[in-house]
């Protein structure tokens, strides 16, 4: 017994000192608006989290492979600090056609070097749903946000529900008028699902937001 807990010491040791333990460094990885049409402009959002800090975005690029498919590559540079570091990254991408795409993403660090991927699949949609309920389209903006959003465009009696991506709520108030503005500024930064009810709650909206 004890031979294997010098064996599992050393693996340990070995992880720490090589950087593998940094490998899982993509902690959340979506798009804004989350129904997108093609007159909306489309944000890639990547939340991280490195093991040693600072951490510090070197460089970001955008490679189209074909009409359907593109290649995000962003790279960050690490400290030797023992603090963990958090990172956010909003990358605009523009405007797509109607149809399917498919978005690769890679985050590659120093010290050591590494690196990790992961793919987006998204769908445009080349017409919008009128809802007489709402004004089309109904805005949310800043987004990203850091204290607090602004609704504009609801025309009855509605509620507002925010949820974490483990959907758990963490924010739900009455909507009072028109335009209404939601103090976010005590919920962490990150990205969060914004769904409109109207009266009998009903689902009438939603859309992904994110918190810096």
């Amino acid at each position: 017994m004890k031979h294997i807990s010098v064996i599992l010491l050393v693996i340990l040791s070995f992880i720490l000192q090589t950087g593998y333990s940094q490998w899982n460094d993509i902690q959340e990885l979506g798009y804004i608006p989350e129904n997108i049409t093609e007159n909306d402009t489309i944000i890639i959002i990547g939340n991280y989290l490195f093991l040693t800090s600072p951490c510090n975005r070197d460089s970001l690029n955008i490679i189209p492979l074909n009409d359907t498919s593109f290649v995000i590559n962003v790279y960050y540079s690490l400290g030797d600090g023992d603090a963990l570091c958090p990172a956010i990254d909003s990358i605009s991408i523009g405007r797509l056609s109607e149809g399917w795409y498919s978005i690769i993403f890679r985050l590659s660090a120093t010290n050591p070097d590494h690196s990790e991927s992961d793919t987006l699949f998204l769908t445009v949609d080349g017409t919008e749903v009128i809802d007489t309920r709402i004004l089309n389209p109904l805005k949310i903006f800043p987004n990203p946000s850091r204290n607090q959003i602004t609704l504009n465009g609801i025309l009855e009696e509605a509620y507002v529900s925010i949820k974490n991506m483990f959907g758990q709520e963490v924010l739900y108030i009455k909507v009072k008028s028109e335009r209404q503005i939601i103090d976010v500024s005590k919920l962490n930064r990150g990205i969060y699902i914004i769904t409109l009810y109207d009266k009998a709650y009903s689902p009438i909206f939603s859309d992904k937001i994110m918190l810096q």
